[in-house]
């Protein structure tokens, strides 16, 4: 997870967070980077297939393999990849018609978010994502990360591998809403996205125009609902 450092005669340990590049690899071709913490990389491979626009139907994704030695994933895709999906939007994706999210339900997910993963405890430093199912409420899974995207990626990988259908999922993270996290939320048909920090227009705008509900600023008792 992290390795120990402390200053002679210094009281304070602090443990820090690892983040390591590997290579995608999909079908034998190239297919890009990532930057994470090298943890769940099975799920980190899935989940930025899907949210990157490379693949549309994650059921087609026939093996991974974690190389650690070389730092690469190889993933085996009955579906054909694309080599070069937009930068930003989520062209091609249908408007999302998942489940409605009520001011209870944000509230009763952002206490158990509240409740801090390991990772974060350790380091201070971790984003994280959790995924929620309705009726009833309940956690399904949650992520770690040194970095939001990754952390977003690995949540919507196990949702994959795992055949959640994210339709019916709300998605929290503890970072701000950029336009990429909104389109990764929106290429993987995520009912709502919600985040503990800002949200840019573009973001806004995405969520507009596909139907997520999209939510920032989320705190104790408040938040900023964009999109609904």
């Amino acid at each position: 997870m992290g390795f120990m450092i402390g200053k002679k005669d210094h009281k304070d340990i602090v443990e820090l967070i690892h983040e390591k590049i590997f290579s995608i690899f999909i079908n034998g071709r190239p297919g890009g980077t990532v930057s994470c913490t090298p943890v769940d990389l099975r799920q980190l491979a899935a989940g930025w297939l899907l949210s990157e626009g490379r693949i549309q139907d994650p059921s087609t994704i026939t093996d991974i393999e974690v190389r650690e030695e070389d730092r690469s994933i190889h993933v085996l895709a009955s579906e054909r990849t694309e080599d070069d999906p937009e930068e930003t939007g989520a062209a091609g994706r249908n408007r999302i018609t998942g489940q409605q999210w009520t001011e209870e339900d944000l509230q009763w997910i952002n206490r158990a978010f509240e409740e801090e993963p390991p990772l974060r405890a350790a380091t201070k430093a971790a984003h994280s994502c959790m995924i929620v199912r309705k009726y009833p409420l309940e956690i399904l899974y949650r992520s770690e990360d040194a970095g939001r995207h990754s952390a977003l990626d690995k949540a919507i990988g196990w949702a994959a591998l795992n055949k959640v259908d994210l339709n019916d999922c709300f998605l929290m993270t503890s970072g701000r809403i950029s336009t990429r996290m909104a389109a990764k939320a929106v290429r993987s048909g995520v009912s709502a996205l919600a985040g503990k920090g800002t949200v840019t227009a573009e973001a806004v705008e995405l969520a507009e125009e596909y139907g997520m509900t999209l939510i920032g600023y989320v705190k104790e008792n408040s938040a900023t609902w964009f999109h609904e």
